[in-house]
């Protein structure tokens, strides 16, 4: 498997996995236009030419503080993980972690003291802590708690 930057050429097939995921229809529909993410933290994962995999996050948040956690950071940046899909019939085969831990190694080779994610409400989020779990990510708390949050936010420290 081969893990690279995305393209704006990969749009038409990110479109293709998306379709298996209900509530995409917005970014379906830009996707399938040829408009989609692509350029740093944007990644897809290729297994004999073709795209099984990808995901894609920022590395420019300056909200470390925002978790309990991480309180006491004040100016710190972190990594987020916005989005990741993995075609249905390549999961669980390592495509996502192989995916995460690509993000995980960029999101410290830009100095920040953390990544985390923040998991869609509409996913099976119980398999989603588990996996994440294994990629030493823990469940975090906001630190403003007036913040109301209708499922988990979870972060990794860049050491692990």
């Amino acid at each position: 498997m081969m893990i690279r930057l995305a393209t704006r050429h990969d749009a038409p097939r990110l479109a293709e996995l998306l379709k298996h995921w209900d509530r995409h229809e917005f970014e379906y529909a830009r996707y399938a236009n040829g408009r989609g993410p692509n350029g740093p933290g944007t990644h897809v994962a290729e297994r004999d030419g073709t795209i099984v995999g990808w995901l894609t996050g920022s590395h420019t948040n300056e909200n470390a503080n925002a978790m309990e956690d991480y309180a006491d950071l004040t100016n710190s940046r972190c990594s987020v993980l916005l989005a990741m899909y993995v075609d249905v019939a390549h999961q669980d085969s390592g495509v996502g972690t192989d995916l995460v831990e690509v993000f995980l190694e960029e999101s410290a080779a830009e100095g920040n003291t953390m990544a985390y994610v923040h998991p869609d409400a509409n996913a099976d989020l119980e398999r989603l802590r588990r996996f994440y779990e294994r990629l030493g990510f823990t469940l975090r708390r906001p630190a403003n708690r007036r913040i109301s949050m209708a499922h988990w936010p979870m972060a990794r420290d860049s050491a692990g």
